[in-house]
């Protein structure tokens, strides 16, 4: 402000920042394969579907339950990545493993 007329001024970087103009961001889609993953819950869905639960298998078919239900969490999930997508496939997949031995 001039202290003797009163009037406020602009500096010039006052100026210069305001006309800066921000920058559109385009965000593009990547294909993000999640083929796997549907194959997997597929398949410890089945699994699952055979395994009588006792006190032994408990544990192991609820732990299954949770990755399944995470993994359609997942697939339904705009903001999923294609690490996110990896890691459950192999969850389930040590899954998979660990009911072959009941």
């Amino acid at each position: 402000m001039d202290k003797k007329t009163g009037v406020v001024t602009e500096s010039v970087t006052d100026t210069q920042a305001s006309a800066v103009e921000t920058p559109e961001v385009v965000t593009e889609k990547v294909a993000i394969n999640t083929a796997s993953l549907e194959d997997l819950v597929a398949k410890v869905e089945s699994r699952l579907s055979q395994l009588t639960e006792d006190k032994k298998t408990k544990s192991v078919i609820d732990d299954a339950k949770n990755l399944v239900n995470k993994a359609k969490e997942l697939l339904n999930d705009d903001t999923k990545t294609q690490a996110k997508v990896d890691v459950l496939a192999k969850q389930l997949s040590s899954s998979l493993s660990i009911f072959k031995q009941y």
